[in-house]
C-alpha cells in the first residue's frame, strides 16, 4: 500500500519543515504527528499524508497566503503511485534525492550569509582559493586541486577527506555552485572530487569551499 502525497508550489524562498507543519495544522485541520516524510525541493514540497486526507488538504490549501505568496497545491494521481516494490523504493530514493539538495542549498545560503572572513574562521567554509591542478578521476569525476592564492598554508579548517561541499566562484553573480567530496588533504591544498567537469571554470579566478 502506497503513502498518499501532496505537493505544495511557489512556497517562500526560506520555508521549513516547522513552517509547512503549523501552515498543515492552521488550514488544513492536519496534525502535525500524523504528517509523514516532507521533502523540500527549492520552491515545492512533497508531504506524505494520511489516507482519505489528500482531497480535503487540497481544497484548503490551495490558494492560501503563506509569507509572501500564494501558496499552490494539488494531490499525486493514482497513475503517478507506485506499483511495485522497487518504484516505491525509487520514489522513496527521489525524495531522498531532494531533501539532499535542498539542504546542501540551505547550507551555502547559511555559510553566505555570514562575511567571507568569519564563515572560513567557522572552519566550515574556505574562501579566496585558486585552481592549482585539474585531472581525471574513475567514474569520469574531475579532481581539482584547490589551494589558497597567495600560496600560504591552509588555516584550521573542518574540512578533511570525505566532507561534502560546495564549490563557487566567490564573485558568483549567476553562477551555478558544484558539489563535491574531499578526497585530499595536504597542508596547503585540498583536492575536490566533482561529478564532471563545471562549464565555467576558466571564467572565475578565485573559488570558495562550504561544507554541505
Amino acid at each position: 500500500m502506497t503513502t498518499p502525497l501532496i505537493r505544495l508550489g511557489s512556497l517562500p524562498r526560506r520555508i521549513t519543515k516547522l513552517d509547512l507543519l503549523a501552515f498543515l495544522d492552521e488550514h488544513g485541520g492536519l496534525d502535525r504527528r500524523h504528517v509523514g516524510q516532507i521533502a523540500l525541493n527549492g520552491h515545492e514540497a512533497t508531504i506524505e499524508v494520511p489516507e482519505g486526507w489528500p482531497a480535503r488538504l487540497v481544497k484548503a490549501l490551495d490558494g492560501q497566503p503563506l509569507g509572501d505568496r500564494r501558496v499552490r497545491a494539488w494531490a499525486e494521481h493514482s497513475s503517478d503511485r507506485p506499483s511495485s516494490a522497487g518504484e516505491h523504493f525509487a520514489r522513496l530514493l527521489r525524495l531522498l534525492d531532494m531533501e539532499t539538495q535542498a539542504a546542501a542549498q540551505q547550507a551555502a545560503e547559511r555559510a553566505r550569509r555570514l562575511a567571507p572572513a568569519e564563515a572560513e574562521r567557522s572552519g566550515f567554509s574556505m574562501i579566496d582559493l585558486v585552481i592549482r591542478d585539474e585531472e581525471s578521476g574513475l567514474g569520469g569525476r574531475t579532481l581539482l586541486r584547490l589551494g589558497k592564492r597567495k600560496s600560504s598554508p591552509l588555516p584550521w579548517t573542518r574540512l578533511g577527506v570525505g566532507s561534502p561541499v560546495l564549490l563557487t566562484p566567490e564573485k558568483r553573480g549567476h553562477a551555478a555552485s558544484y558539489r563535491g567530496v574531499v578526497c585530499e588533504r595536504t597542508d596547503d591544498a585540498l583536492q575536490v572530487a566533482l561529478a564532471g567537469m563545471p562549464d565555467d571554470l576558466d571564467e572565475h579566478e578565485l573559488w570558495r569551499l562550504d561544507h554541505s
